[in-house]
């Protein structure tokens, strides 16, 4: 029985128990491991810092364009006699 196994047998957990279980070759290895991947993650992701401004800059420009054309289309005088139509129709049904 390892001493992990016998210190939560005992009624303590298992954190605890990991915590003071001797370091193995293979944990050392582990978290050595870790810690590499840790800091190769932390430095790519640096360089990217300023492309999520640049991306939020570019969607941005693309909604205010979209805001644009939809507000064009929609001060159209086809568009503003369809609402005043449907607008006339609505009152008609609830007056009838």
């Amino acid at each position: 029985m390892t001493h992990i196994q016998s210190a939560t047998r005992r009624g303590g957990s298992f954190i605890g128990a990991m915590r003071r279980a001797p370091m193995t070759a293979a944990r050392k290895a582990r978290e050595r491991a870790c810690m590499i991947d840790a800091r190769i993650r932390l430095m790519a992701m640096e360089p990217e810092k300023g492309a999520a401004t640049a991306e939020y800059a570019m969607v941005l420009v693309a909604a205010c364009g979209f805001a644009a054309v939809l507000f064009a289309v929609i001060k159209s005088d086809l568009v503003r006699t369809l609402v005043i139509n449907l607008i006339k129709g609505a009152m008609e049904l609830k007056k009838g």
